[in-house]
């Protein structure tokens, strides 16, 4: 059960007396800690006594000027002991104090892999296979005091093609169905990675076909993130007026879900 506690500026202020001319009230619930201001005191309902939540008060003075302008010149850093927290509130420093400074290396990428490419009969499908190992990929690390960890990342696509005759849509070419999966594991993963892991998988199917001798080429792309729950759907439609010039007109429907990370212990 939550207990509502009301709050004023002024301490000759009662409830008893709520309506007392000059008092400013704010209610607050215990389960979010956020202040609300009362819009309608019994008796003085067409009084501007109380006014929105992003009011510069006493109560909030985080919707001052003053104190925001302070807040843009300083930031809040990780609220974990390492970073200089409490455990319940971070370290607000100023910018001068919590930069860092940045090193930019390219560093060269042993990478060991094989493809292979099928066709089975039967179903009159193609097949390819693609797999690499790729070591000491450097990631972002949150919780390292350096930003950065190493992983060995394996890489596997799946490729699956089929022209497939579909006579009520297209009775002089075939549509082209393609599929493929990406499938990664990041061995050495952590949870203060940003990204998702260790076990990322995309796949992605794509339908196109011709028309007035491939001059029309309609397509259709979706993609969809498995981890992260995201995605597009990629509809565009291509014109060749000659050998020199084409026109292509297309739109992009993008969908997915918000995801929190930790704040690093050293952020630049």
């Amino acid at each position: 059960m939550s207990s509502l506690q009301y709050v004023t500026t002024r301490s000759d202020c009662s409830l008893d007396n709520p309506e007392q001319e000059g008092c400013v009230w704010a209610r607050t619930d215990d389960e979010d800690d956020h202040f609300k201001f009362l819009q309608n005191i019994p008796g003085k309902e067409d009084d501007a006594y109380l006014i929105t939540n992003e009011h510069c008060g006493f109560i909030t003075p985080q919707y001052c000027g003053l104190v925001q302008s302070m807040f843009n010149v300083a930031g809040v850093k990780r609220n974990t002991v390492r970073a200089g927290g409490n455990g319940t509130y971070g370290r607000r420093t100023m910018q001068w104090h919590s930069g860092g400074a940045v090193v930019l290396r390219y560093d060269k990428r042993n990478v060991l892999g094989f493809a292979m490419d099928f066709t089975e009969d039967r179903t009159k499908t193609n097949f390819g296979v693609e797999f690499t190992w790729i070591g000491g990929v450097p990631n972002t690390d949150n919780g390292a005091w350096d930003n950065v960890s190493n992983t060995d990342d394996f890489n596997m696509t799946v490729s699956v093609d089929r022209p497939t005759f579909i006579n009520f849509l297209n009775a002089n070419r075939t549509f082209f169905f393609n599929s493929q999966w990406f499938f990664q594991y990041r061995n050495g993963y952590k949870q203060s990675f940003p990204g998702n892991g260790p076990w990322n998988v995309l796949a992605t199917f794509t339908a196109m076909t011709g028309y007035f001798q491939d001059r029309l080429n309609p397509a259709l792309t979706f993609v969809h993130d498995f981890q992260s729950v995201s995605g597009a759907v990629l509809p565009s439609v291509a014109y060749r007026f000659d050998e020199n010039f084409s026109a292509t007109i297309g739109a992009m429907f993008f969908y997915g879900r918000s995801q929190y990370v930790q704040m690093p212990i050293n952020g630049i």
